[in-house]
């Protein structure tokens, strides 16, 4: 069952090359210190692009990406694309979506 509320956004949209993505990890027992997996996926459901990101001091379960529109082989092509960010163990999923012009 999820834990607390879960809220992730993504600007700018549409955007020429990532943006900046902010995560609020509101409800999760001490948002501070709990590891987040933010993946970017294609329409067809494929993972283009994995950023890893270990949240530290987070004033009131909120933080910020900057992503940089840049998957596994280089920069993306133009399309819509999925964000999902994961607090793996806490039940914690948030998704927004992003759409990158040419």
């Amino acid at each position: 069952m999820p834990v607390g509320s879960a809220a992730l956004t993504v600007w700018p949209s549409p955007s020429r090359a990532g943006g900046t993505i902010q995560i609020s990890m509101a409800g999760l027992p001490s948002p501070g210190s709990t590891p987040v997996d933010v993946s970017v996926y294609d329409v067809a459901g494929r993972r283009v692009a994995i950023a890893a990101y270990q949240v530290h001091d987070v004033l009131g379960g909120v933080t910020q990406i900057e992503w940089d529109g840049r998957g596994r082989d280089g920069l993306l092509k133009p399309g819509v694309y999925l964000i999902r960010a994961r607090a793996p163990g806490t039940g914690w999923e948030g998704r927004a979506r992003i759409v990158i012009l040419e």
